[in-house]
């Protein structure tokens, strides 16, 4: 909801802080489902069961390699000081990407509309909303899914989430790599060891 508060209020950097937060609990969600045994000491130490910390890359490396480095730290930039004065570039090469903006247009300070960083926060939310559903089964009780009607309206959100990527990736080959980075991260947790 937060999310959600901040993007509808212009304030596109802190609806970002807030997605860099909630991939960081996708990672970990499936970091956790192949590596159950880590589960317990990690909330009680931040460790595993051998006692070592578990760093953020660590949680990447096991779900989506490649999206810490080329996403990951992207969002990172939002979260740490100093980022706020880059805005201007960020905007400027955003722009400089995207396809019909010839020459760019003059820099409108957050929050204000802009367009592209709106769009850099609906793709992220799509994909990572997408991640959570892709997982639910996974760590809710199956029975919710046996609810005809909740399976219904899950099934319906899953295909038009699917199908919104599916037409961002057809509309703008620009994207597509980060489309298919992100779909290694969102897709359905795969078990590695026994539970």
């Amino acid at each position: 909801m937060l999310c959600s508060n901040l993007f509808e209020a212009g304030n596109y950097t802190d609806a970002l802080k807030c997605c860099r937060t909630m991939l960081e609990t996708l990672v970990k969600l499936k970091f956790f489902y192949k590596e159950s045994t880590s589960l317990s000491p990690y909330l009680k130490t931040d460790k595993n069961i051998s006692g070592k910390f578990i760093k953020i890359r660590k949680f990447f490396e096991n779900s989506a390699p490649n999206v810490y480095e080329k996403n990951y730290d992207f969002l990172c930039r939002f979260v740490h000081k100093g980022f706020a004065t880059c805005l201007p570039s960020l905007v400027s090469r955003l722009k400089s990407k995207s396809n019909g903006f010839e020459k760019q247009s003059s820099f409108l300070p957050v929050p204000s509309f802009s367009q592209l960083l709106a769009e850099v926060v609906l793709k992220h939310l799509l994909f990572i909303i997408l991640g959570y559903l892709n997982a639910a089964p996974f760590f809710l009780s199956r029975e919710i899914l046996l609810n005809e009607e909740v399976k219904i309206k899950y099934e319906k959100l899953k295909a038009f989430l699917e199908n919104v990527i599916k037409e961002n990736k057809l509309n703008f080959p620009n994207s597509a790599e980060w489309c298919q980075l992100m779909e290694e991260l969102i897709s359905e947790p795969v078990v590695l060891m026994a539970h």
